[in-house]
């Protein structure tokens, strides 16, 4: 069985721009996880200078 890890930059560059580059990451990272069997572990670990791990799989 696999797993998926999403990364995603938090960091205040990513909050700049139109669309803001945070917004268009999570929006990718949702579509990634939407096909995924119930069953498919999944991570989170967000990173600014450090990262953090929100979710384990």
């Amino acid at each position: 069985m696999g797993k998926l890890v999403v990364c995603l930059d938090v960091s205040e560059s990513m909050g700049y721009g139109s669309p803001q580059k945070l917004r268009q990451a999570v929006d990718i990272a949702i579509e990634a996880v939407r096909p995924l069997e119930a069953k498919t572990p999944i991570g989170l670990v967000i990173f600014d200078s450090e990262p953090e791990v929100l979710l384990e799989p």
